[in-house]
């Protein structure tokens, strides 16, 4: 059958040879490290597990541990720790509470401890490699990997000169650990690759040949993403019509609306990080773009698995993801006119320029909250979300600066002509906090920090006023009308976090 969930088991026929996996294999067997990188479910977790069946019967002792199942971590010597007991414990070997030389601060002293008894190479696979989320820990723990590499080179230990390392996710290695700490830039650097049309056909005959027929009309909207093909062909399999190819045609159109984790997680982090947008957008308007040598957004947008080298230019990896991107406000404004659009939800990371972490916390729960509604046709509340979200933003942001710069853009606010602060007898003027939104955005707009001041615009605290019943009835009971609003209003939103991000990063 096929296979949606984690690896893909060694007896499953939901699996095709994949060219990266040899690859692996050949520096592996050349005592070289490797750093695997590609999209999420791309097929890396399954390649992995075939990976280490064939090392081990080659003789090679291979271990692994899967850094997305890490417990929270009150120390880095606790993140050593679940880390060897993770290795040791998928050898059937006991890892003890602290390394024999009691130094629990020193990952080399623990792996001593555990493959005391162990003779030959040893290969340890540190699969999604970038979810160690404490940046201290994270910058030791490969730190002190990089020292195992130097040791290595150097013959000094005898256990570093056994190691060798397979690192594997969906992440940049320039940026993930400080460089002069990071083990990624001795390893050979391994893509996975999409399938390809035969090897697409190969996967559905093995699974249901019925279906095999339809193989190539799948393949010209998702490309070759292995997991997007056993999606749609589960899907297409378990579905009772008679008629398969309409079946498939409607499944696949219903791909871009589908908000499950595959799509978020490679649009979320795209919409939320700036260059990327753009390039997106851009990508999106032109269908291609030029390859800036240098530029590493260019290498991540492929490892995230949007895009796709085709010569020196950059395209979309597949029809559906082009088509995602079209019709994402948050990417390409206009879109938020067209009848029917998608919000993609945040991420806590996504209000990191925030101050105040409990006013992060309700502007995250408030976009989200609308994306929600926005999703489900209820757009008179996904505008409150919004809106929420937008005074939460802007309250941040005033209550963050001097005393003396609040003043002076209260001042200013006061005298412009156009969207001039107007305060009311219960808001106190100088504290933001009690201020309605109309005023956060006349004063935000008059705060300036180093060469720059945020625009937020007035349009989404008007079309939060739309909910209220009496203006509700006299535009129209029909709320699908306020949809055009409320994608733009994600768009806004989005907006004003960047410009806020970018003042914040400035400053």
């Amino acid at each position: 059958m096929f296979h949606t969930q984690g690896a893909v088991p060694l007896a499953s026929n939901a699996y095709v040879e994949r060219e990266f996996e040899n690859a692996v294999l050949r520096e592996i067997s050349a005592s070289r490290w490797v750093l695997l990188l590609g999209p999420r479910q791309h097929g890396k977790s399954t390649g992995l597990v075939r990976v280490k069946k064939t090392l081990a019967e080659a003789g090679l002792v291979v271990t692994n541990a899967d850094f997305q199942a890490m417990p929270p971590c009150a120390s880095y010597q606790d993140l050593l720790r679940w880390f060897s007991t993770e290795v040791a414990r998928r050898l059937g070997i006991v890892c003890p509470y602290l390394p024999e030389d009691g130094d629990g601060e020193s990952l080399l002293s623990w792996l001593n401890t555990i493959f005391t008894t162990i003779a030959g190479p040893i290969v340890v696979i540190v699969d999604e490699a970038a979810s160690i989320d404490n940046a201290a820990y994270r910058n030791s723990f490969y730190g002190q990997i990089r020292e195992i590499s130097s040791l290595r080179a150097e013959g000094v230990a005898e256990l570093s000169s056994r190691l060798r390392f397979i690192f594997a996710g969906t992440f940049r290695p320039e940026t993930l650990v400080q460089e002069q700490n990071s083990p990624f830039n001795v390893c050979q650097t391994i893509y996975t690759e999409d399938l390809t049309a035969e090897k697409a056909r190969q996967l559905v005959e093995a699974i249901a040949p019925n279906l095999a027929e339809l193989s190539d009309q799948a393949f010209d909207y998702v490309g070759g993403q292995p997991f997007l093909l056993q999606t749609v062909f589960k899907r297409l399999n378990d579905a009772d019509d008679e008629d398969k190819r309409q079946t498939l045609t409607d499944i696949l159109q219903e791909l871009k609306f589908d908000l499950d984790a595959h799509i978020v997680s490679i649009f979320g982090k795209i919409i939320t990080t700036p260059s990327l947008a753009q390039k997106v957008s851009s990508l999106a308007t032109h269908n291609e773009i030029p390859v800036v040598p240098g530029d590493t957004d260019f290498n991540y947008l492929q490892v995230l698995g949007v895009a796709k080298r085709s010569g020196a230019r950059l395209i979309f990896r597949n029809q559906l993801y082009a088509d995602i991107a079209r019709n994402s406000p948050q990417l390409l404004p206009e879109a938020a006119t067209r009848p029917v659009t998608t919000v993609y939800p945040l991420t806590a990371a996504d209000f990191d320029f925030m101050t105040d972490q409990d006013l992060a916390a309700i502007a995250l729960s408030s976009y989200d909250g609308a994306a929600n509604c926005h999703n489900a046709g209820n757009y008179r509340l996904a505008l409150v979300g919004f809106g929420s979200a937008m005074e939460a933003v802007l309250l941040d942001f005033l209550r963050a600066l001097r005393r003396q710069d609040l003043q002076t853009a209260i001042t200013a606010a006061n005298r412009t002509r156009e969207h001039r602060a107007h305060f009311q007898q219960h808001e106190h003027a100088n504290n933001p906090a009690t201020w309605r939104l109309v005023n956060l955005i006349n004063v935000a707009r008059c705060a300036q920090v180093g060469a720059a001041a945020p625009e937020p615009t007035h349009a989404l605290r008007e079309w939060r006023n739309l909910v209220h019943p009496a203006l509700a009835a006299a535009m129209s009971s029909d709320e699908s009308r306020l949809a055009p609003e409320s994608a733009a209003a994600a768009a806004i939103l989005a907006i004003l976090n960047r410009d806020l991000a970018e003042i914040a990063g400035g400053s």
